[in-house]
């Protein structure tokens, strides 16, 4: 499984990349899995009140949700990102976030200022709304993932950490 991460500051344009490399990598024949990253504080997959939420206040370590059109999964801990990943079953996975973790990643900013701030020994390309006024930025390529996507992809897959059995850390 390969897997890589989307990161920057909030309104960058993160979640357009994601939306367009997942598109990509699908119209390949690709699985593809996404994670989020959510930083804001009290912040809750689960609803205090709601059947789920009960379950979990009254001890249960998980929660499975079942309805007609989805299946979710709700755990009462923080995982490591690489516990969530290793949960997943897809050919790619894309981290939205997760700028701390050691994966490789298309960083996105909306100005060069912004690209120096989250831009790291892990970056392997800019994105994101900086795209509309420059093509390069520092040595690194700048892709506007809206008519470049499948270029951009094909870095990602290139860059990509290889995980699962088998692989190893790079």
């Amino acid at each position: 499984m390969k897997v890589f991460a989307v990161s920057g500051l909030h309104g960058t344009g993160k979640t357009t990349v994601v939306e367009q490399l997942v598109g990509e990598l699908v119209r390949r024949g690709l699985n593809v899995a996404t994670v989020k990253d959510i930083h804001y504080e009290g912040f809750t997959m689960d609803k205090q009140g709601t059947n789920t939420w009960r379950h979990r206040a009254a001890g249960a370590c998980a929660v499975a949700a079942r309805g007609l059109a989805e299946t979710d999964f709700v755990y009462g801990v923080r995982m490591t990102m690489e516990e969530v990943v290793s949960r997943l079953e897809a050919d790619v996975v894309v981290i939205e976030g997760a700028h701390d973790e050691p994966y490789p990643r298309i960083t996105c900013a909306t100005s060069p200022e912004e690209a120096d701030m989250r831009r790291d020994s892990f970056t392997f390309a800019i994105s994101g709304r900086i795209s509309d006024t420059t093509s390069e930025h520092d040595g690194l390529r700048v892709y506007d993932c809206a008519k470049e996507a499948t270029e951009l992809a094909d870095l990602a897959l290139e860059k990509a950490l290889e995980v699962g059995p088998g692989a190893s850390r790079r």
